[in-house]
């Protein structure tokens, strides 16, 4: 297969955009996770209070 000039600059091109945009993935990725984990924590929190509610109107 022959590349030219032009297309080997197209694939780096490329290349980088989709370096770029999975760089992004991840990033996002790792915020989503922290959200996640900061609404687990407030989800047990609650659980715990509706527990404690339960327990003391009973």
């Amino acid at each position: 297969m022959i590349i030219t000039d032009n297309s080997m600059e197209a694939l780096v091109c490329l290349k980088e955009r989709i370096d770029n945009e999975l760089e992004n993935v991840r990033e996002k990725s790792m915020e989503l996770q922290e959200k996640e984990s900061e609404l687990q924590r407030e989800t047990d929190i609650l659980e715990q209070m509706i527990e404690c509610a339960e327990v003391k109107y009973r």
